[in-house]
C-alpha cells in the first residue's frame, strides 16, 4: 500500500464496549510494517446498543483491547449518525458533547494524548 502512495491507515479496534476487533492488533502491526502511519479507532456507541453507554467504559474497553499499543498508537473516536437507531443515539446536542468530552478526558488521562475525533 505504501508503495502505491497510501500513507495512513485507520484500524477499527472496538465498537462500543461489546466488540473487540480480533484483527486490530495484527492489522496495526502489518500497516506499520508496510510503512504506513496508523491510528486505532473506537466506533462510539453512546446509547450502548445493549452494552454500556458510559463513555469512560468505552474508552477503557478500547485501551484494554489495545494493551501496550495504547501508549504508542494514536487513538481516534469515530462518532457517527447512529446506524442502529435514533439520530445522535438519542442524545441531545449538549449530552453528546458531554459524552465526547468524557471519552476524550479518559483517553487523555490514561495516555497523555488527546484523541482524534
Amino acid at each position: 500500500m505504501a508503495a502505491s502512495g497510501i500513507r495512513f491507515a485507520a484500524v477499527k479496534a472496538t465498537e462500543g464496549a461489546y466488540y473487540p476487533n480480533p484483527y486490530a492488533l495484527s492489522d496495526l502491526a502489518g500497516a506499520k510494517a508496510a510503512g504506513l502511519s496508523v491510528v486505532a479507532y473506537a466506533f462510539a456507541i453512546p446509547n450502548g446498543n445493549g452494552s454500556s453507554s458510559d463513555p469512560v467504559a468505552q474508552a477503557d474497553y478500547l485501551l484494554n483491547h489495545l494493551g501496550t499499543q495504547s501508549s504508542t498508537v494514536p487513538i481516534m473516536l469515530d462518532i457517527e449518525y447512529n446506524p442502529y437507531g435514533a439520530n445522535a443515539n438519542g442524545l441531545s446536542a449538549t449530552a453528546m458533547v458531554s459524552w465526547i468530552s468524557a471519552f476524550d478526558a479518559e483517553i487523555q488521562g490514561k495516555t497523555g494524548r488527546q484523541p482524534i475525533i
